[in-house]
């Protein structure tokens, strides 16, 4: 598995702009399916996948460690510095890291 997997993120989005936040803005087909109040779905796709920014910035700080359970790579980290990183970059350049900005 990789960071994409790691629903922790979610827990600092309120830092996302709106504008970052329409991208990912399910249409009324979708929320129709699933309501809003009781669902978290995302449909849209931003010109960088952000996550795996904070992935690599996560490995270049030594944040992430790699091994192996039997057959299976795994990271391990602490779970406080990567959502911290993620929210940090979201506060100060969230169009920078979703490849928004320029």
């Amino acid at each position: 598995m990789d960071i994409y997997k790691l629903t922790a993120m979610h827990y600092v989005e309120d830092h996302l702009p709106d504008k970052i936040k329409a991208i990912f803005a399910p249409g009324a087909a979708v929320n129709a399916l699933y309501p809003p109040e009781e669902w978290l779905i995302e449909t849209g796709a931003p010109p960088v996948k952000a996550w795996y920014t904070i992935q690599r910035m996560a490995y270049e700080k030594g944040f992430i460690r790699d091994s192996l359970i039997g057959p299976c790579r795994v990271m391990f980290f602490d779970l406080a510095d990567i959502v911290g990183l993620y929210r940090e970059e979201l506060i100060h350049h969230p169009y920078k890291l979703y490849g928004m900005e320029g």
